[in-house]
């Protein structure tokens, strides 16, 4: 081998592993940006929201001797819809192959200008045959704020059309909802102190505060309004053998104890848009009509839950989980922090879509204050 030879050989394997090295490096960069986040991809507007919906919405076809009816492949937001072509006469003749296009019904307006249809939708046909190009799904890729128009036209006679629109509706971003000092966690659990003092002028609450804003990009407005659904749970429990009972519950009608099992509290007369949500045994015993229901736990009976003394449910609170007797088969507490009491729900509703949130109020401790107006002595005077 010459110098000439050697000396090409040696910078090959030099470039080579330089080549080698460089790839390295790549790979660890990247390991280590997806492990520290660095490539974390920005949130969307959708999952912002929390709530799944759709705003793509396909319009009723028009067409010269050709229709064309749409049918929704999935109802979250990137949804796809399948449209299908039905050309006169005779559909199942051989010369009825049909194929597409999208465009945008204004290219010239400020926001489509200079942007291709094909960023946002995509266009893929059933098949090539004339029974299979007949049939199209339309995806949607990303928010778009003109309206698309797609396109029907019959191979064998171009005069033959059908045509449908496609928008992208406009959405909520950043819901949240608050009732005074009480801020949701929505789509997990609310963790609420519940002031069981019936004399209390006040507990944690407030009326209903929903906020949220509308996203920027889309080619057709909704308006929304906001409406709220309150369900009781199981709110306090105790375990028993042989008893054939499994609990006990706030929730109940007045004098008639639900189905311990499985009734809730019909709680559809109350209107959390009027009256909002205030964490009080006072205020869920007057104004939702929630009431104990007793089931062998000694003082707390079928009456309003404001009748019952601090001490009530402080022993409860103080003895979950401990045994009423301590020796061999007993009543159980359950009643204590971490307790489900109600969930809400919360639908926005559009004219094109609805968003749904979820939380359940649980109970994470308690507060016994009381509204003091005086105070007196057993005693007025003492003579020793």
């Amino acid at each position: 081998m010459s110098y000439n030879e050697l000396y090409e050989h040696k910078r090959s394997d030099t470039v080579k592993w330089l080549l080698t090295l460089i790839a390295f490096i790549v790979v660890g960069v990247m390991l280590a940006g997806i492990i520290l986040g660095w490539f974390e991809k920005e949130e969307t507007e959708e999952e912002q929201a929390g709530a799944p919906a759709y705003s793509f919405i396909v319009g009723n076809g028009e067409g010269n001797r050709m229709s064309l009816t749409s049918v929704r492949n999935s109802a979250v937001t990137g949804e796809s819809v399948t449209i299908t072509a039905t050309v006169e006469p005779d559909n199942e003749a051989e010369n009825t192959g049909v194929d597409w296009t999208a465009a945008w019904k204004n290219a010239e307006s400020v926001w489509a200008s200079g942007k291709s249809v094909s960023d946002y939708v995509t266009l893929t046909p059933g098949g090539e045959d004339y029974a299979a190009s007949k049939r199209v799904t339309l995806e949607n890729l990303q928010p778009f704020a003109e309206q698309i128009v797609v396109k029907a036209t019959a191979r064998d006679d171009p005069e033959i059309t059908a045509t449908c629109t496609a928008d992208y509706a406009q959405k909520p971003v950043n819901f949240s909802l608050s009732f005074g000092e009480v801020s949701c966690n929505l789509g997990g659990d609310t963790d609420v102190t519940l002031e069981i003092n019936a004399n209390a002028d006040t507990a944690p609450g407030g009326a209903a505060d929903a906020q949220f804003t509308k996203s920027e990009v889309y080619s057709l407005s909704q308006e929304f309004t906001v409406s709220y659904e309150l369900t009781g749970r199981k709110f306090m429990s105790y375990t028993a053998s042989g008893y054939g009972v499994e609990g006990w519950y706030i929730f109940g009608t007045y004098l008639n104890s639900p189905d311990f099992k499985d009734e809730y509290a019909d709680l559809s007369g109350y209107s959390v848009a009027d009256n909002g949500l205030y964490f009080g045994i006072k205020y869920l015993s007057d104004n939702l009509q929630l009431h104990t229901v007793g089931g062998g736990m000694s003082n707390l009976t079928s009456r309003p839950a404001s009748e019952h003394s601090p001490s009530d449910f402080i022993q409860r609170f103080t003895h979950a989980g401990e045994s009423l007797i301590p020796e061999g088969e007993a009543l159980t507490y359950a009643y204590g922090s971490d307790l489900e009491m109600l969930d809400l729900k919360v639908t926005l509703t559009g004219e094109y879509a609805t968003y749904t949130y979820e939380t359940t109020f649980v109970i994470a401790g308690y507060t016994n204050t009381s509204t003091l107006t005086g105070m007196n002595v057993s005693e007025p005077a003492v003579v020793f």
